[in-house]
């Protein structure tokens, strides 16, 4: 899978998930323990916007970053910033030029690679909190630990990014690999 099928995957799926989220769950905690369901899809829909921008080479905005973008309405608030976000990857000469990432500037293949991963990695956590774990696709959840893998995650282990590898159980799906390989109790 190339990586912009990756990433329409990924969106999918957090498409099907921000969806299938229930009112009553939106307090609930999740894999991620700063977050509680609501404050979770916040934090993708945010995160989609800010790579969106940085993308579009736009300076990451602090506003954006403490806003509520998600309101009463997740599943629109993240359709609407996704859009962006595959629009903005998709626009010609995008991959052959740097985008600005919320750690800096990156070549185009290094910031695919991060939305990949930061998003899922969200969107694999509501799963979990939700009870949704049969609506991720086994081959993006995959593709994405995959990623994972050949990024230099041990430099990124810090309080509030991602904690040390937890022990998961022998034949876990793999956004459950994913989420222990990030510091995730699953």
């Amino acid at each position: 899978m190339g990586s912009l099928q990756l990433l329409d995957s990924v969106v999918r799926d957090g498409q099907t998930v921000v969806d299938g989220v229930k009112p009553d769950q939106l307090g609930a905690p999740t894999p991620c323990e700063e977050f509680d369901v609501r404050a979770l899809l916040n934090h993708l829909t945010v995160a989609t916007t800010l790579i969106a921008d940085g993308v579009n080479l736009k300076p990451m905005d602090p506003e954006v970053m403490k806003a509520d973008l998600v309101g009463d309405d997740a599943a629109t608030a993240f359709r609407q910033a996704s859009k962006s976000l595959l629009e903005s990857w998709n626009a010609p000469g995008v991959l052959e030029r740097n985008v600005l990432m919320p750690f800096g500037e990156v070549d185009a293949a290094a910031g695919l690679a991060f939305s990949c991963l930061e998003l899922y990695t969200h969107i694999a956590d509501a799963a979990v909190a939700t009870g949704q774990e049969d609506a991720l696709d086994p081959a993006t959840s995959e593709g994405v630990l995959g990623v994972a893998a050949a990024m230099p995650i041990d430099n990124f282990r810090m309080p509030g990014v991602f904690g040390p590898a937890v022990e998961c159980a022998d034949g876990a799906p793999a956004h459950r690999r994913l989420l222990a390989l990030l510091g995730r109790a699953v």
